[in-house]
């Protein structure tokens, strides 16, 4: 998938702007299942590929990794029934570090 737009951070204020082309590709994966009749499992994970195709004004972010975008995520949630009326439940989510800066030195 590509977007048209990219961030462009202002040299002023610092805030985030969007302007240029984007591409992000990935892959999601995701299983559920039951150990017993009582205990259910989910999990998934998410790969992005993000690059920045073309930015705007001179192009010095071409080919990087925009920003915000955590490249990998994982989440693992187990229930299990107490009874036919309650159950408990827990789990964890998991994101990776997203490229806070872009710009090449």
């Amino acid at each position: 998938m590509q977007f048209q737009f990219h961030e462009v951070t202002s040299p002023i204020s610092g805030l985030v702007a969007l302007d240029g082309d984007r591409r992000v590709t990935g892959l999601e994966l995701g299983a559920t299942g039951r150990i017993t009749d009582a205990w259910a499992v989910w999990a998934g994970y998410t790969y992005l590929d993000a690059e920045v195709v073309k930015a705007g004004g001179n192009g010095v972010n071409d080919g990087n990794q925009p920003t915000f975008i955590a490249p990998d995520s994982f989440s693992l949630w187990t229930s299990f029934d107490i009874d036919a009326r309650r159950a408990v439940g827990a789990g964890v989510n998991y994101m990776g570090l997203p490229t806070l800066y872009t710009a090449r030195q």
